[in-house]
């Protein structure tokens, strides 16, 4: 935060946005009803929900930033998800 000049309280709201966005990553990511396809989507749709709120909070250089040194979370939402977690009967 320092770096980019913003209130040191700002990486309480960064953190609260990864609070709310992990638990529904979890549950897209273990949810076997979900096909790989629907469930891709979804982790796209959450990981433009988190950028957006990120970067109203820190801007986009702060995104890119964070993302590189802490924001290891929002890489999740790149991998696709386990093979064992496939739909099932699929």
């Amino acid at each position: 935060m320092t770096r980019l000049d913003l209130p040191l309280s700002t990486s309480a709201q960064v953190v609260a946005v990864q609070r709310e966005i992990q638990p529904r990553i979890a549950a897209v990511r273990n949810d076997r009803q979900l096909s790989p396809e629907v469930a891709a989507t979804q982790l796209v749709a959450l990981a433009q929900e988190a950028t957006t709120k990120l970067t109203a909070l820190i801007g986009v250089r702060g995104v890119e930033g964070y993302r590189q040194y802490g924001g290891g979370w929002l890489q999740q939402l790149q991998q696709p998800r386990p093979a064992n977690a496939k739909a099932k009967g699929r």
